[in-house]
């Protein structure tokens, strides 16, 4: 495996890594504004 070949699975994995953890995110904040709502 080259090291450009390396680079780029890092990337994608870093591409990845980092849309999955926006989602959860995302995912987490909308639940919580929507216990919050039920809430009131």
């Amino acid at each position: 495996m080259t090291l450009k070949r390396a680079s780029e699975a890092l990337n994608m994995a870093k591409h990845h890594y980092s849309s999955d953890l926006l989602y959860v995110l995302n995912h987490s904040t909308q639940s919580r504004e929507t216990k919050a709502k039920a809430n009131k």
